[in-house]
């Protein structure tokens, strides 16, 4: 079973976190499954960015990964160490 598996998208873009909890308790991954699950979500928006940079010019780029810093923000208490999100400066 995939974390994603059956929760979506949606028809407005987002998750069904009833779907992606149920997955996520049947993973069993770790001691602490919130910490793991926002720590994958992290990697993944870190990796579309840094993606997405590539696409972008500078400015822009820099504005989206302010952007997307601010709305992550409230994530950041459920992970020690949270990456910080790639640029390709």
């Amino acid at each position: 079973m995939a974390l994603l598996d059956g929760a979506g998208p949606l028809p407005d873009g987002s998750l069904s976190s009833e779907r992606v909890a149920r997955n996520l308790a049947a993973l069993a991954v770790a001691d602490d499954p919130d910490g793991w699950l926002v720590q994958q979500f992290f990697e993944y928006v870190s990796f579309a960015l840094f993606h997405a940079g590539s696409l972008l010019a500078r400015d822009a780029e820099t504005g989206l990964n302010a952007r997307v810093a601010e709305v992550l923000k409230p994530l950041r208490e459920h992970t020690e160490q949270p990456r910080e999100l790639h640029s390709r400066r």
